[in-house]
């Protein structure tokens, strides 16, 4: 296996998705359910990465929250992954066979895919959200993608703050009957907010709501975000990202 190719990781609420590079420019790729517990986690990907090779390989992992790189340890205030916050993931990782380990905000990581390799590619201004157990969002400002000073850039969930849980139940609802009238209707006010912000030329939608709801969701959301913007003109061109390992692969193009 080259040793110049990375192992991505993109850790989700639901699951977790892996990509290996491969002698060619493909990707041997795979997919497990997030467990609960810290030692399930790891064990999980020991055998994961096991089943492919014994030999150590180097690793860029995206996990939704607050990331320390230097440090090695993330943060979740709520969800599914809290079991892991402050945990010493690098120090884990070694012991079972990762080594050059990179950290990125799972948005961020989807984004830098999109800035490299997708529908970013030689675009200067451009966000990308990320629709599954929770929102994410990447911010990409004169071809650069935009962390911010505690690289916690593009959280947001600070929009939905006062109202977080009946936006959750609105969620959930859409999801479980079908309907996304209200979660377009909602949901397009606050990006349109953020249009209005970054003026950017493109928006990329990707994650599992996309995956498997893109042709429910995306046509009222479109008009929602259209409609509610403070100048209709600046209505960027919105583009659905459909490759399922986005996120792992931009995790795996993030250096030491």
């Amino acid at each position: 296996m080259p040793k110049q190719k990375r192992v991505g990781i993109d850790v989700g609420g639901s699951y977790i998705k892996v990509i290996f590079p491969t002698k060619s420019k493909s990707y041997l790729r795979k997919t497990i359910t997030t467990p609960k517990t810290p030692s399930d986690f790891f064990s999980s990907l020991a055998q994961l990465k096991n089943s492919v090779t014994t030999q150590s390989l180097n690793l860029g992992i995206a996990y939704p929250g607050k990331v320390n790189n230097r440090a090695g340890t993330i943060y979740s205030p709520t969800g599914k992954l809290s079991f892991l916050n402050n945990v010493n993931l690098r120090k884990q990782l070694k012991k079972i066979g990762f080594s050059n380990i990179t950290f990125s905000n799972d948005a961020h990581a989807f984004t830098k895919y999109h800035l490299l390799k997708g529908h970013g590619f030689k675009i200067n201004n451009f966000l990308c959200f990320t629709l599954g157990t929770a929102i994410g969002m990447g911010i990409v400002i004169n071809g650069k993608l935009y962390f911010g000073s505690n690289k916690c850039a593009g959280e947001p969930g600070f929009l939905f703050n006062k109202d977080v849980k009946d936006f959750k139940k609105l969620w959930t609802s859409a999801l479980k009957f079908k309907k996304f009238g209200k979660l377009n209707s909602e949901l397009g006010k606050r990006i349109a907010r953020i249009v209005d912000m970054f003026d950017p030329e493109l928006i990329i939608f990707g994650g599992g709501i996309i995956q498997h709801h893109s042709s429910a969701l995306m046509p009222g959301l479109k008009k929602h975000i259209a409609k509610n913007l403070i100048l209709p003109t600046n209505m960027p061109r919105i583009r659905t990202c459909k490759t399922k390992y986005a996120g792992a692969i931009g995790a795996s193009l993030f250096r030491t």
